[in-house]
């Protein structure tokens, strides 16, 4: 039996003579007087939908058969075998063997490609321009490969085994938000996206992207493959952030900000009642305000009474039971405790020159609730003091009044999340961070084409050691024998000058 070779997923047909022992053509025979069988290797049993078997011409051409064979039935490359018989007498059969390949012919690897072509796959800016040198990874359970792309914006030809279904296309470029789309890999060719591929080009100003940061880290960590090494390429990234303002720390402004809180005086209005052993407050002849969910009750001759929720405008939930006779009392309730800035990293001090509060001093968190605990008096008065935990900034005792108070920190980076996001970082010092990326990239991955941990690491503390000469603040201030703050400084200017 001689194989006969046809192309993978493409429909194609056969033919067969049906006679009699004596050798007489039989014709009228349909469909359904024939059982059919197909196999593919050690496989058998295969479905035969589709695969119909019709007479050509009982007066042409009595006793021939057209086999129409569907392209579902051969849809992977491979060595397919059909074996037809006269269900009514299967002591005679026909035996094919099919062998599928890519283009029908022998000695076929099964290997498919794509070349990115105009209008399929060609990588370009907003206004059409191609981009040289951007990147493509293509993925299915992970980065498998990632290509290049020419003067012309294109790239390939990519090589990939068949039938592994969509592929992940995804594009990046410094400068450049990531844009995705698709491949089709069937059984005999691969179908692009069908269009030109746009990149929009991020307004950095002098600073830097994340897609910019996130395309270097990936080559520092050897290309590596996989949606896991995409989120450790996102934290390494991060985490240099983090790791170089924490190392700058003091000697550089670039992270010192200014924050408010909105200090709120404390309200009485009303009457509240109590039941002994509940939760519940009532208030009746007022209106609770929106910031009592973070505020603390006091009631003469009781503790703080710290407020769990605001239900409404006339119910709180207190933290935990009233422990006094259940009636009406007059209160104060009042907000001792603000949020700082959310991406305060380290508390650096009261502004002087305001309202409130006057020459307050900082003591720890455990002192001041032990203070705060201590108030059963409503009159009972004490200097100002203040404390930071949980990025909250506890006052004791409760602000008599509003204000606005403004307070000095260093913040924390922002992190990473997306293509256009902007690294909050000095500009001039994107050098120092990536060599800092660097060492991250050797702790996630082991490696780094950047050298060893050892090597990484020293790199960067050399940088670092000789990073002074991009701080923005005067030389020298704070240091023996130097000015303490800058009105010193200038001072000294002034003086020189």
């Amino acid at each position: 039996m001689t194989p006969v070779y046809v192309k993978t997923g493409v429909l194609f047909r056969d033919a067969i003579v049906v006679q009699t022992p004596a050798g007489t053509f039989v014709t009228g025979l349909v469909n359904g007087d024939f059982t059919r069988q197909l196999s593919n290797g050690t496989t058998g049993n295969l479905s035969v939908t589709g695969l119909t078997i019709t007479e050509v011409s009982a007066a042409n051409n009595p006793g021939v058969y057209d086999i129409l064979i569907p392209a579902a039935l051969v849809a992977t490359n491979g060595n397919y075998t059909l074996k037809l018989f006269r269900t009514a007498d299967p002591t005679f059969s026909w035996l094919q063997e099919y062998v599928a390949t890519i283009d029908g012919l022998p000695g076929t690897t099964g290997i498919l490609s794509f070349t990115a072509t105009a209008n399929d796959g060609r990588i370009e800016d907003a206004s059409g321009t191609p981009l040289e040198d951007a990147t493509v990874y293509l993925s299915y359970s992970g980065y498998i490969t990632s290509l290049p792309t020419n003067a012309s914006g294109l790239w390939g030809a990519w090589k990939t085994d068949p039938s592994i279904g969509t592929v992940t296309l995804t594009v990046t470029k410094s400068g450049y938000s990531t844009i995705t789309s698709s491949l089709t890999v069937g059984a005999s060719g691969v179908t692009g996206p069908g269009v030109d591929l746009a990149l929009t080009p991020v307004n950095t100003g002098v600073s830097v992207v994340a897609s910019e940061l996130w395309a270097y880290a990936r080559r520092m960590a050897h290309n590596k493959p996989g949606a896991q090494a995409d989120t450790k390429i996102k934290q390494a990234v991060n985490d240099a952030l983090d790791k170089l303002a924490q190392d700058v720390g003091a000697n550089g402004n670039w992270y010192t900000r200014r924050g408010y809180l909105s200090i709120k005086e404390p309200y009485q209005t009303g009457t509240i009642a109590l039941t002994q052993d509940a939760t519940t407050c009532v208030l009746t002849g007022g209106t609770f305000p929106t910031w009592a969910a973070n505020g603390r009750l006091y009631i003469n001759g009781q503790p703080l009474i710290a407020v769990a929720a605001r239900t409404d405008g006339t119910n709180l939930v207190l933290s935990a039971g009233w422990g006094g006779e259940t009636g009406s009392y007059s209160y104060v309730l009042s907000l001792d405790n603000y949020a700082m800035e959310s991406n305060s990293y380290e508390f650096m001090g009261l502004m002087n020159g305001q309202s409130w509060p006057y020459m307050a001093g900082a003591v720890s968190v455990e002192r001041l609730w032990e203070l705060q605990n201590a108030v059963t008096n409503l009159s009972q008065r004490a200097a100002w003091c203040y404390a930071i935990a949980n990025n909250r900034m506890h006052l004791y005792p409760y602000p008599s009044e509003d204000a606005q108070v403004a307070y000095i920190y260093r913040a924390r980076p922002a992190p990473l999340d997306d293509d256009s996001d902007l690294a909050d970082v000095d500009p001039t010092w994107i050098g120092i961070l990536r060599k800092q990326i660097n060492c991250q990239i050797v702790a996630y991955f082991g490696d780094c084409v950047a050298g060893t941990q050892k090597e990484c690491n020293d790199a960067y503390d050399i940088a670092l050691s000789t990073l002074v000469g991009n701080i923005k603040t005067p030389r020298g201030i704070g240091n023996r024998g130097r000015p303490a703050n800058y009105a010193d400084y200038w001072r000294t200017v002034m003086r020189s000058s």
